[in-house]
């Protein structure tokens, strides 16, 4: 009894510690927050996504950060990824004591192995897969629990919940069709749609809501694959792949019937549908999640512990180093909000007390109508090729809703942001209609002629 009690005591100091460890490589660190601050504010300000903004993402991620934005600062937001980023390992080594394969050793291997891995692919760019990280996570405790009333609804919800941050999370009922013999949690995602859908019809949004949501998203993954290939992706990941190669080289020899958890194994290759259609960065968290735990899983199992142990060391070392060198240059780089052309925008808007007019800025610096806690007044507040190819009508879009809201100002960053380089027909309207009253070499703006009353 009092070896359980220190041994207990044991896995709690090391999680105490490694979280901490977590906590601080992130919190410490500039986190790139662009969309997650934007697009929730403008629903704290009262928007309706989907029907007055453009957004292809899924709303459960925007309403739940909406209340954050009210700090200009986005501290509350980086404090919540922290958060979240601390609740995923704590999931995994929760994850590796529960499966019963672990020792000290192991448990350590695997906390350390996801710190080291997340922290350098996802650490400073907040985004949607690691909570789905986090959902997938949770699924997979549960799939391991025993049996209790509320577990296959609360496995459902958590698929439900996935899917609503991103479609393709969906993929993950796959397994748990495969190894949870009650089917009936199938009815929650089901349930969780039905609800959003309705919300969505009953607030005029419907259509705008399948368009953005549903129907963009396969033009997206079509775009993305069209221009991205992933050729181009495993060149830019080649040390990675290296790694995993190695790993699966090493499982090859150390797994056989007797010992293969092809339960781990599956819900390892179905996170990996997270790198499509396109392999990024922001988009590890739940393989890597899944990897740690696999990878503590191999050092179990292995007859060679001395030399895997002394291979990931090597490889988790540079992994290190190369997390060190980006951190140290992203702490150089001025995040959205830091801008100096934008600092620059407002101080000239405010000194002018021309932030009190309607204005547009063709461009993507929407952290000046944050900043200025002014909405912007088109359906499209950031435009990117993937938007524009699949919009053909973008710029009617823009000068309709310029001409609806009687935009007094429109605010051009010099250069011309390139995502607007094709937007002809907007330039041309906007110097038709509008005079320039402000030129310097960083932005220009140009004022609503007097006549022009649209």
């Amino acid at each position: 009894m009092v070896n359980f009690i220190k041994m207990k005591n044991i896995y709690i100091y090391i999680t105490c510690c490694l979280v901490f460890v977590n906590s601080f490589l992130f919190f410490v660190n500039k986190t790139y927050v662009f969309e997650f601050f934007y697009y929730p504010w403008l629903t704290q300000k009262g928007l309706f996504i989907y029907k007055e903004f453009f957004q292809n993402h899924g709303p459960l991620l925007y309403y739940l950060l909406a209340p954050l934005t009210l700090d200009k600062s986005l501290t509350l937001i980086k404090i919540f990824y922290t958060l979240v980023q601390s609740a995923n390992l704590i999931l995994i080594l929760i994850l590796i004591k529960k499966l019963k394969f672990s020792s000290v050793a192991s448990f350590i291997i695997g906390g350390i192995t996801f710190i080291i891995l997340n922290f350098y692919f996802s650490y400073h760019y907040f985004w949607d897969e690691q909570i789905i990280a986090t959902c997938y996570l949770l699924i997979y405790y549960f799939i391991n629990s025993k049996e209790f009333s509320l577990k296959s609804a609360t496995i459902g919800i958590l698929i439900g919940l996935a899917s609503i941050i991103k479609p393709n999370a969906l993929i993950i009922a796959i397994p748990v069709l495969f190894f949870y013999k009650k089917k009936s949690f199938l009815f929650y995602p089901i349930l969780i749609w039905l609800i959003v859908m309705l919300y969505f019809f009953l607030h005029n949004g419907f259509l705008q809501f399948i368009d953005n949501f549903i129907v963009f998203n396969f033009h997206y993954q079509n775009y993305y694959l069209k221009n991205f290939p992933y050729s181009s992706a495993i060149r830019g990941n080649w040390y990675f792949l290296n790694f995993l190669i190695v790993i699966f080289i090493f499982a090859i020899h150390s797994l056989n019937r007797k010992n293969i958890n092809g339960k781990l194994l599956i819900f390892l290759l179905i996170s990996a549908s997270c790198f499509y259609p396109l392999v990024g960065a922001d988009r590890f968290a739940p393989f890597t999640s899944f990897l740690a735990i696999f990878i503590s899983y191999l050092f179990t199992i292995t007859n060679r512990k001395s030399f895997f142990l002394i291979m990931l060391f090597f490889y988790l070392l540079s992994f290190s180093f190369q997390a060190k060198n980006k951190a140290e240059r992203i702490q150089r780089l001025q995040m959205p909000i830091e801008d100096s052309r934008s600092q620059k925008i407002i101080t000239y808007l405010k000194k002018e007390n021309l932030y009190l007019k309607n204005f547009y800025i063709m461009s993507n610096n929407v952290e000046i109508y944050y900043l200025l806690d002014k909405p912007s007044k088109v359906y499209f507040p950031l435009m990117y090729p993937s938007i524009s190819n699949y919009y053909k009508d973008f710029q009617k879009t823009y000068i309709s809703d310029i001409k609806r809201n009687k935009i007094d100002l429109i605010i051009i960053p010099e250069p011309i942001d390139p995502n607007y380089s094709s937007a002809s027909n907007l330039i041309a309207f906007i110097k038709t209609n509008y005079s320039l009253s402000h030129k310097d070499s960083d932005f220009l703006i140009y004022t609503r002629k007097i006549k022009q009353n649209f």
